[in-house]
């Protein structure tokens, strides 16, 4: 089982920007999760990859989202999952969700996902 805080990515589910905007914002997050990553913060990716994972989110928020909406603001970050092999692939057939995202709405300024991976 593998346990990491993230930053939360940027909210774009709904925003209407140039793809080039966009894809330097997710360049931009990756960077972010690269460097916390070569600092130690998140503990090494399994290796081999596990063919199938499960996986359970905390997000902490200023306010409440739709289920879709949290859903989609996880993608940059499972495509990074998938980038740095810490999962095998985000598709139904290698990872399941324990539920949606779970929320949790702080106003506090510290927005974040608390992740769990189990390999399955």
């Amino acid at each position: 089982m593998i346990t990491m805080t993230v930053p939360m990515p940027p909210n774009v589910a709904n925003a209407r920007q140039h793809w080039r905007v966009k894809l330097n914002a997710k360049q931009e997050y990756w960077r972010k999760l690269n460097l916390m990553e070569a600092a130690g913060a998140f503990p090494k990716p399994p290796y081999p990859t596990p063919a199938r994972s499960e996986i359970h989110a905390r997000m902490f928020l200023g306010a409440q989202m739709d289920h879709d909406n949290a859903v989609a603001r996880m993608k940059w970050l499972l495509d990074w999952l998938c980038a740095s092999r810490y999962i095998a692939d985000d598709s139904p057939k290698a990872l399941s969700w324990q539920g949606f995202p779970e929320q949790i709405v702080k106003r506090d300024g510290n927005y974040r996902i608390e992740l769990t991976i189990t390999p399955r």
